[in-house]
């Protein structure tokens, strides 16, 4: 074997060296190229995810105004049944007032007439007794022939049934009052017994042609809520109950307290006996803009409202149908620790 000189073993070594440094630059090439692309991807992918963010915010901001506005249309399909369920009830005592004041325009007129001839019969003018004879002759005729014993009965019972009619648009006025209120925006005790019967005194024009009420309702403790959201909720269920019923309707209000886990809740049955929610849509009937009724006669927007309100109460709603038997809307509020929310 030949052995290499020095100089040739330097030669050797340099060759090395000058490879693995070739490797190594070489090496360290590709990995700043590496780390570029990876610097420019990060960036283009930074600029996408700026970009999306953008697009995700205006998105919000577009699911925040649709939100506003189906909470508006809730609103207004609320305040149209009430305003509708209202002015029904209204008319009806409006139509008795106007046709009993008619009547006592006419009659008034005939009592002008027995007023004047009285007038008449007193008057120092008339100093002949034929004369003064005579005219009581012609007021006895008058007031048989408009018979006036008749209409003295008959205009106290007309200003009697005004009065009632009266009191009856103003307790309306009331009712509506506590739906509508601005302070119902606040929470505050409720007693649900009551909240339901002015709901269904709102709608007992619908109510009365249509169907009967059939109370049970238990003592109840009063209730921290929105009155004037929750009686809306509750309007919405009853007025789908009248419309699903036919003929021999029957709607069964009833209310009771349970206690599970130490919690107290209040819970409000509405059932009615009509033609029942056929299955495949009950999974639907909460949707807004979900609707079963014929084309303009619901906006599909009712059962969503009143699932809102349930949930801001902390509450649930259930429903149990039957197809040609009847719905049972079941709504269930917990009581609420009112000092801890005040402090709140």
């Amino acid at each position: 074997m030949i052995k290499m000189t020095n100089s040739t073993a330097l030669a050797a070594k340099l060759v090395r060296e000058q490879i693995a440094r070739k490797q190594a630059e070489t090496l360290l090439e590709e990995k700043s190229l590496a780390l570029f692309k990876a610097n420019q991807e990060l960036h283009n992918r930074a600029l996408e995810l700026a970009d999306q963010n953008q697009q995700l915010k205006l998105k919000v901001e577009e699911l925040d105004h649709t939100h506003a506005e189906l909470a508006q249309s809730e609103k207004m399909a609320a305040i149209g049944m009430l305003v509708a369920s209202v002015a029904h009830e209204i008319n009806n005592p409006i139509g008795f007032i106007t046709s009993n004041l008619e009547l006592l325009s006419e009659y008034r007129k005939h009592c002008d007439g027995i007023l004047k001839l009285q007038e008449e019969i007193t008057s120092r003018h008339i100093t002949s007794d034929q004369t003064r004879v005579e005219l009581i002759q012609r007021l006895d005729n008058m007031k048989k022939e408009v018979d006036f014993d008749y209409i003295q009965d008959e205009t106290a019972s007309l200003l009697e049934d005004c009065c009632l009619g009266a009191n009856r648009i103003r307790n309306i006025v009331t009712d509506l009052m506590s739906f509508t209120h601005a302070k119902d925006l606040d929470w505050q005790l409720i007693d649900v017994n009551e909240l339901l019967q002015k709901t269904v005194k709102l709608a007992f024009n619908e109510i009365k042609f249509q169907t009967d009420i059939r109370w049970d309702l238990a003592n109840l403790d009063f209730i921290y809520a929105s009155g004037g959201r929750l009686g809306q909720a509750f309007l919405n269920l009853l007025m789908n109950a009248v419309h699903s019923i036919e003929h021999d309707g029957l709607i069964i209000l009833r209310t009771r307290m349970i206690e599970e886990k130490g919690e107290k809740s209040v819970v409000i049955d509405i059932s009615d006996n009509g033609h029942g929610i056929p299955e495949k849509d009950l999974a639907l009937i909460f949707e807004p803009f979900y609707t079963t009724k014929k084309k303009g006669k619901g906006t599909g927007l009712g059962l969503h409202m009143v699932e809102h309100v349930v949930q801001d109460h902390s509450g649930k709603i259930e429903v149990k149908s039957t197809l040609d038997k009847g719905t049972r809307f079941r709504v269930t509020l917990p009581y609420k620790d009112i000092n801890r929310m005040q402090l709140n």
